[in-house]
């Protein structure tokens, strides 16, 4: 039999009387307040976005090759564990996990794993 104690004490209808919460939350907690403080402001990002994912942040690999879309790049993949493949072409969308090429060549979009790029040359 279970004891009494590991049960919930959200689960129960009325709570007893002498229980007191095992993190008591202060009214200036600020870990767990999300809210914006009065007379506050966010930050003034260019492009009216405040980048919070890493394909907005150029401190990022996403974030810094969207930067570089139109440019003509070349960009080797680590194919296993030791072969390495390049792709040349126009850089035309970044993604979180991916880059989209186009191969001047063929005239066709060739998707890339983000993950697996070893060198982006940019001209």
């Amino acid at each position: 039999m279970i004891p009494q104690y590991y049960f919930n004490s959200l689960s129960r209808e009325t709570p007893l009387s002498a229980e007191t919460p095992i993190l008591p939350l202060e009214n200036d907690d600020e870990i767990f307040d999300n809210r914006q403080m009065p007379g506050t402001t966010t930050p003034n990002i260019p492009g009216g976005t405040n980048p919070t994912q890493p394909n907005q942040m150029i401190d990022y690999t996403q974030g810094y090759l969207q930067t570089q879309i139109g440019k003509r790049v070349r960009i080797q993949f680590l194919i296993g564990t030791n072969a390495l493949q390049d792709r040349t072409g126009i850089l035309t969308k970044v993604g979180i996990s991916y880059v989209i090429i186009k191969n001047e060549d063929t005239n066709t979009l060739e998707l890339g794993d983000l993950y697996a790029i070893k060198f982006v040359d940019i001209y």
